[in-house]
């Protein structure tokens, strides 16, 4: 009877009910990501996902010995998404490989009656087996759910930087990118962009077409960018350019085109929520993070009173004059910020802050961060009295804290 109710769930949604997407991923192997951000998915799809066990994420198919609770039998969809959008993107024999052999490992698993699971007969299709919620990459406790939405959403990145529409194409990420288009009329085109975004906000994109022909080009404006502009061959560009929507560019374009475009980069204090207090500070895309190795935690301040500190910002709409530091102390601090702040006393001072990326990434005990800070705020408490990696884990009976597995550390 279970089956027999599956079946026709399946029946029922086999209608197509969802329009076709106005915006589309480019073909397999359309697109290469350069610069940091390129760097780190190359990095990911080849020390995390594709360095998983395979013959662990199958494992438990063989077993069935989930009991009544248990979420393995998600681990291997996690890694299986993560691995095709990978291969999606850097489509290779050896990737190829590893998921051929890795889907061909799982159907052996299958039951005489067809269930792919890894629960006992009696416990079929129930509880977790239908819904498993946790995002696991690989069966050891390194992987929890929140670490396995990483890897899963960076391989995500590719499938949207660059999408083709009916009418042409659409610029999502910005960054040191090459996409291969189709325009509208069949011709085979590319995309050639350059940039140092997001730690600068000027981004130059360059058009090869065989052929001049009229389609539309939509860039997309983050919200947070409240000044935008929009250059087309030096020339200023007068369609709309609002925050959080598209600007589209609607004309005969030539081989050699350019579009400039410059981004608000403009860095603001956000307030928490709730009006506790808290305050973050936003830098176009990148939030900032107080990090021990910038800004050591301390147990007293050497001239007081003057313990309190708020950020400086006299601005209506928040904004702060930060300023990003041409090389960063430490080689594992991707951007460094001087910040200013004022004292309790109305003196102002500068302190320096990182991009939230690069924050706590030695992953020792003693790299402590934080990003939402009281305002003002206490020197001697701005790491919340040295709270470590319990506050992640507070169940554990261990005191020793986590350690990567060798096979991430690549």
């Amino acid at each position: 009877m279970k089956y027999l109710f599956l079946l026709s769930l399946v029946a029922l949604t086999s209608v197509p009910v969802f329009p076709q997407d106005t915006l589309c991923p480019l073909p397999a192997g359309s697109l290469q990501i350069g610069g940091f951000v390129g760097n780190r998915i190359d990095l990911c799809l080849r020390n995390r996902v594709m360095a998983q066990d395979v013959d662990l994420l199958i494992k438990p198919f063989r077993e069935k010995s989930d009991g009544k609770w248990g979420f393995r039998n998600d681990f291997w969809g996690r890694w299986y998404t993560s691995a095709m959008l990978g291969y999606s993107y850097a489509p290779n024999p050896e990737i190829h490989a590893i998921i051929d052999a890795a889907v061909k490992g799982l159907m052996e698993t299958q039951s005489a009656d067809g269930y792919i699971g890894t629960y006992p007969e009696e416990f079929q299709l129930g509880e977790w087996d239908v819904w498993g919620t946790k995002r696991v990459l690989a069966p050891d406790m390194m992987m929890s759910c929140c670490l396995a939405s990483g890897p899963q959403g960076l391989m995500l990145t590719p499938s949207w930087s660059v999408m083709s529409s009916s009418r042409g194409v659409a610029l999502n990420l910005f960054g040191n990118i090459n996409a291969k288009i189709m325009t509208p009329e069949g011709q085979s085109a590319s995309i050639n962009m350059e940039s140092d975004y997001p730690a600068g906000g000027s981004i130059t994109a360059t058009i090869s077409l065989p052929e001049k022909e009229k389609f539309t080009i939509d860039i997309r404006i983050p919200e947070w960018s409240k000044n935008t502009e929009i250059r087309i061959n030096g020339k200023p560009f007068k369609g709309d350019i609002i925050a959080g929507t598209y600007a589209s560019v609607n004309r005969q374009w030539s081989d050699q085109d350019k579009i400039e475009l410059a981004i608000d980069m403009h860095a603001r204090v956000v307030k928490a929520p709730s009006n506790i207090g808290d305050a973050a500070i936003q830098r176009g895309p990148v939030i900032l993070a107080f990090d021990s190795r910038l800004v050591p935690f301390q147990t007293y301040v050497e001239i007081p009173p003057m313990y309190r500190y708020k950020f400086l910002s006299n601005t209506p709409d928040d904004y702060i004059d930060v300023d990003l530091l041409e090389k960063s102390d430490t080689s594992k601090i991707w951007m460094t910020f001087n910040v200013p702040l004022l004292d309790e006393a109305g003196s102002p001072h500068f302190m320096k802050m990182c991009d939230y990326a690069s924050a706590g990434n030695t992953w020792q005990q003693d790299n402590i961060f934080r990003v939402w800070v009281h305002q003002p705020f206490d020197l001697r408490h701005l790491y919340i009295n040295k709270l470590n990696w319990r506050v992640i884990n507070p169940f554990s009976e261990s005191d020793e804290p986590p350690t990567i597995p060798e096979r991430y550390k690549k």
